[in-house]
């Protein structure tokens, strides 16, 4: 167990600002991932919210080498209208999960010199951004998912 305000505060500093109350703590979730997943495993989150699970599996490789990917899906939630975070103009949660991980990969990738030499493959530092495009929900996202849906509608990248 660890005291939540150390996650708050490490938050605080990586972001820059106090954008969430309570976010998960991305060192006892990089624990949970190194022990329940193997090196090359793809963590999901369907609810990423400040994509703590998203820190925690980039510091689960860096700290074991492994090359774990992660997928972190959010809804394109309203950040509150007179919150730090929309002050500091974030729109929607997603948003603020999207720069957190562009952060962390950003201070993995400041060190990365000293780490290359330490790793057997070279390090994944990537970010690929989907959104749903489509107006209307498919029904392969209300029930079970089927990509051969005729009213599917594809994903876009955004970057």
């Amino acid at each position: 167990y660890q005291d939540g305000r150390a996650a708050t505060k490490r938050l605080r500093r990586l972001m820059g600002g106090d954008y969430f109350d309570h976010p998960k703590d991305e060192t006892v979730l990089r624990n949970i991932i190194a022990f329940a997943s193997r090196e090359d495993d793809l963590v999901l989150d369907f609810f990423a919210g400040s994509c703590a699970t998203a820190h925690a599996v980039l510091a689960a490789n860096r700290a074991d080498g492994g090359q774990r990917r992660f997928m972190m899906v959010q809804s394109p939630e309203e950040t509150p209208l007179d919150s730090a975070a929309r002050k500091a103009g974030f729109a929607t949660i997603s948003q603020l999960g999207q720069e957190r991980i562009r952060k962390v990969l950003a201070m993995f990738q400041a060190d990365l010199p000293e780490r290359r030499s330490k790793r057997t493959q070279a390090e994944d530092l990537g970010l690929r951004v989907w959104r749903y495009a489509g107006g209307r929900r498919p029904r392969s996202l209300r029930g079970a998912a089927r990509s051969d849906r005729a009213d599917a509608q594809p994903a876009v990248k955004e970057g």
